[in-house]
């Protein structure tokens, strides 16, 4: 597990090595350059995005990472209704 810590946000995510080549990233940040850069370090393909807050002061890059790498959001029924990449039902 790497923590990304973004001081001037006040924000960390976390990026975890499942084992097998694949990561998953917990809060991914809006600004996905960072979470980007690890998981290449790493060898790692990003597999999916967990949301822990959902609330209206955090811009999520998890949407953007399904769209991009095909990660898989994961997040509460009731929170992550508006994490859907376009397109998706």
């Amino acid at each position: 597990m790497e923590p990304l810590v973004d001081e001037g946000l006040g924000n960390a995510c976390y990026l975890l090595d499942t084992g097998d080549g694949r990561a998953l990233v917990v809060d991914p940040p809006r600004d996905l350059r960072a979470v980007r850069a690890a998981a290449k370090r790493r060898g790692l393909r990003i597999a999916w995005a967990a949301e822990t807050h959902l609330h209206a002061d955090f811009l999520s890059g998890a949407v953007r990472l399904a769209a991009d790498d095909g990660a898989r959001i994961l997040a509460s029924a009731g929170g992550g209704a508006g994490l859907r990449p376009r397109g998706a039902g």
